[in-house]
């Protein structure tokens, strides 16, 4: 026998008493006129305002569409349509809601897993962003997941669980809690009406107070779901062998029915289900088979005109698709062959465009790539000028200092005015090196030293003299290798000045290698150790003051390069500079050109 749509299912998800009589699917009803305005209503204001969540409203409003007019893969699609949108905002009642449909979508098409994880993922959002009435909706549909027998409708080789009355009455408890927090009358009436039901289908005799409360609510609230609460309280009544307090509640529903819904099908036929029942309850058993005998010339009428309905729908439907199906694939194929003139026509366009732009562009690199060579040109010829220029002058104050030590007396002023020139000897080697080679900013670091210490030794008098040069065929840049080149100009000067002098095998060492990204000079002699603050071995009279100008000079650059350097007395005098290069360059480019 077939039950009101809308008597099928409370919001609770709980079924009346009256079983559906007909199995399997039905084809979908058709869509609500009004409904439909509303949707297009809130989709058309959220694309005119830009407003996301206005559309993800209308999407909803859909899925509710096609969830009444039962095409539930359609309803499916708009409710995760209007999750993508709703989900990039965070959690919220809204997203909850949306899970909730799901999750009744989902038991509607027998997909135990799929609605259960909708279910507990509504409730966990719900709770997350403290929305009661998410959480009241969540538990009311694990509530129904409960109180179902999954494992009757299972599926082969699916374990789908049986009906665990306890866990769905605790959610329900859950929800009658939320609902009173909620201080929502109709809600707190929802709830009592599932509580009682699932009472009634336990033979609690609770049932009759939860389903009255609901009814008193219901009526004072005016509200239409209180012919349902007479008509379930009835059935209660009937379950408790109570028939005088049911056939009130059923006589009550009558009045309402026949003075409201008279051409309402299915609300007389819930109405005369009910008093079927009392008067089976009641042993009327003529009046009982008259009410029957009705219901059933109703079912078979409705089951005629169904089948009549449906042949004459299927055969209008067959003739209308096939004109349909004939239509849309010429309009399909012109539309294709519209769409391949137009991709035609553009791709012929952004050839076109293309090949301009490729030459034009091709013209503009090349003249650009011109220019750069021109003004690298120009530059280097600048920089190299520049260089020239600066070793020029440093060569002709190096002379003046020259003139300047030939004309005094003072031998100590004599010798400062020549290590000066020295010093500037040694900046003026390092700029030479730099015009005279092939990078501009940089010098090969063999070529460099060696000049400079054999400069030292031919100015001091040692030309025989052969130094022990192992210098690695490195390149350095400029603001390196001129405080490299005085820390080894001094060094050498002092051994010039106070190692050789009087030493029968004077021997001169310089290394300098390159480990990892640090550079370590080693500078060594085999004459007299020094003496001074931190320094061991025996003393000599040439540095007997280890704060002299040619220690700080040394300290200063040493600081320059942010390097570590010391001193070690054994056999002569060792000094050791370490440093981290700031710039790695390549160390092959140049050959060693020592030998």
């Amino acid at each position: 026998m077939r039950v009101l749509r809308w008597l099928l299912c409370w919001k609770w998800g709980l079924l009346l008493s009256v079983a559906p009589i007909f199995a399997g699917a039905q084809p979908p009803l058709p869509l609500q006129p009004h409904k439909i305005k509303i949707a297009q209503m809130y989709y058309r204001e959220g694309v005119a305002n830009h407003d996301s969540m206005r559309i993800a409203e209308a999407f909803y409003e859909y899925g509710k569409l096609y969830t009444a007019a039962t095409d539930y893969h359609t309803a499916t699609r708009w409710f995760i349509k209007s999750m993508r949108i709703i989900e990039k905002r965070g959690d919220s009642y809204e997203l909850a809601r949306l899970h909730v449909r799901l999750a009744d979508l989902a038991a509607l098409q027998v997909q135990y897993t799929t609605s259960r994880d909708h279910a507990y993922q509504a409730l966990a959002i719900a709770r997350r962003c403290r929305s009661e009435r998410g959480m009241i909706r969540a538990c009311a549909v694990l509530a129904r997941l409960h109180h179902r027998n999954w494992h009757a409708e299972a599926p082969a080789n699916t374990q789908w669980p049986a009906a665990r009355p306890d866990s769905g009455l605790y959610y329900l408890r859950q929800v009658e809690r939320l609902a009173y927090r909620l201080n929502d009358p109709m809600e707190v009436a929802q709830v009592k009406q599932a509580l009682g039901g699932r009472l009634a289908a336990h033979h609690d005799r609770r049932a009759i107070a939860y389903l009255t409360d609901a009814l008193a609510i219901a009526t004072r609230q005016n509200s239409g779901d209180r012919l349902g609460m007479m008509l379930n309280l009835a059935s209660a009544y009937l379950t408790f062998g109570q028939p005088r307090p049911a056939f009130n509640h059923i006589r009550r529903a009558k009045l309402i029915a026949d003075s409201a819904y008279a051409n309402v099908y299915a609300i007389q036929y819930a109405v005369t289900y009910h008093l079927a029942n009392y008067y089976r309850a009641t042993g009327q058993w003529k009046q009982a088979l008259t009410l029957t005998d009705t219901l059933r010339q109703w079912e078979k009428r409705d089951l005629i005109a169904d089948r009549n309905g449906a042949i004459s729908r299927l055969s209008i439907e067959y003739e209308s698709e096939k004109k349909e199906a004939r239509l849309k694939s010429q309009q399909e194929e012109l539309a294709l062959q519209v769409a391949n003139q137009r991709i035609q026509q553009w791709f012929l366009w952004a050839m076109l465009a293309s090949l301009v732009g490729a030459v034009g562009m091709s013209v503009v690199f090349f003249w650009l790539y011109r220019k750069n060579r021109r003004i690298s040109r120009r530059n280097a010829k600048l920089v190299r000028e520049q260089n020239h220029r600066v070793k020029n002058n440093l060569q002709v104050v190096a002379s003046l200092l020259s003139l300047q030590a030939n004309r005094l007396t003072d031998n100590t002023a004599q010798q400062a005015v020549e290590e000066s020139q020295y010093r500037v000897q040694a900046m003026a080697t390092l700029h030479r090196r730099l015009y005279d080679g092939e990078h501009l900013a940089s010098v090969y670091l063999p070529d460099y030293l060696t000049e400079l210490v054999e400069d030292v030794l031919v100015a001091f008098g040692y030309p025989y003299l052969q130094p022990e040069l192992d210098i690695a065929p490195i390149t350095l840049s400029a603001d390196e290798a001129l405080p490299l080149g005085l820390i080894l100009n001094e060094l050498t000067t002092n051994a010039c000045k106070y190692a050789f002098p009087g030493h029968p095998d004077p021997i001169f060492r310089v290394s300098c290698q390159q480990k990892g990204n640090q550079l370590q000079l080693d500078v060594a002699d085999n004459g007299p150790g020094l003496e001074g603050p931190g320094l061991e071995g025996p003393a000599e009279p040439r540095l007997k003051n280890a704060d002299s100008f040619g220690m700080r000079l040394i300290q200063l650059e040493a600081d320059q390069l942010r390097g570590s350097h010391q001193f070690t007395v054994a056999d002569g005098t060792r000094f050791t500079l370490t440093f981290t290069r700031r710039k790695q360059d390549g160390s092959t480019k140049y050959p060693d050109r020592r030998g």
